[in-house]
């Protein structure tokens, strides 16, 4: 089944957010338990195809934050270094000034 027909299943968007995904799941499993409907006996066919579109959503969902997560901390570290470059090269600034005042200071 392609994410496309789980999100059809759900009854949502193909752009929902992780709590669109989990109030329709929440909501729609509420409705078509099988507990609720024992009479019903697709009702655990119903609920099997909710469980699993919420499954699939979830799983594809956490992958796109972990890789949105991952792409975050890159970032973060490639800042950090490119401070850590500039303060390195404005401490190296200030002894060349230093240096260049000291010996201003002993001509």
């Amino acid at each position: 089944m392609s994410n496309q027909d789980y999100y059809a299943v759900l009854g949502i968007q193909a752009d929902a957010t992780l709590e669109q995904i989990k109030k329709a799941y929440r909501k729609l499993s509420k409705e078509t338990h099988p507990d609720l409907h024992p009479n019903d006996p697709k009702a655990t066919e119903k609920f099997v195809e909710l469980k699993r579109a919420y499954d699939a959503l979830l799983a594809e969902q956490q992958a796109d934050n972990s890789k949105w997560a991952k792409t975050e901390q890159a970032t973060r570290e490639q800042a950090a270094r490119e401070q850590a470059t500039r303060e390195q090269a404005t401490r190296e600034q200030a002894t060349r000034e230093q240096a260049a005042r000291e010996q201003a200071a002993r001509e």
